[in-house]
């Protein structure tokens, strides 16, 4: 495995120091095989949780990217750590902040649109581990009684926010199809 990482390394991402990254990686997956499963140990589901979402998050650069060769320089910025921090305006969805601007009554949330992707990615890693008899308990007994004006208010503000983060520098790849 460890070999295999560093050819990888080597020839498809032409890291300069190709050894290490094999070494990491091979001991990381060799690590991730000896997992035992989330049934067997519940206590390991939100490791395997943060395992899936960082595969899966690595493997989508491939097709976010133009060609190979960007996708090899994604790669290698998001495996490098250039020790800078978190860069400004990372979180920030693109035209929240104007959109919030036009309504006075929204003016409180205008702080918020700086972190409105990371308030979207944490809401969303939380979900995960909320128990599924929760959930149940929300769909069953809450949401029923929730008048529907508020419902489809909701769907009003999911949509805008939805259509403020396709109207972004490129959409989603999917709907280029």
């Amino acid at each position: 495995m460890a070999a295999l990482a560093t050819l990888l390394g080597a020839v498809g991402l032409k890291l300069p120091d190709p050894w290490t990254f094999g070494l990491v990686a091979g001991a990381l997956a060799c690590g991730i095989s000896a997992l035992p499963s989330a049934k067997a140990r519940p206590g390991l589901r939100p490791l395997h949780v943060l395992l899936t979402v960082h595969f899966s998050v690595l493997s989508r650069v491939f097709f976010r990217a133009d060609d190979l060769t960007l996708a090899r320089a994604m790669a290698r910025k998001v495996i490098e750590w250039d020790g800078l921090g978190v860069r400004d305006r990372l979180f920030e969805i693109q035209g929240l902040r104007t959109w919030l601007k036009q309504f006075p009554a929204l003016a409180w949330a205008e702080p918020l649109a700086g972190y409105g992707i990371l308030i979207l990615l944490v809401g969303g890693f939380a979900l995960h581990y909320v128990p599924q008899s929760a959930l149940a308990t929300i769909r069953d007994r809450l949401l029923p009684k929730v008048p529907a004006v508020v419902i489809g208010m909701s769907f009003a503000v999911l949509l805008g926010v939805t259509s403020l983060l396709l109207s972004g520098p490129r959409a989603n790849i999917y709907f280029a199809f």
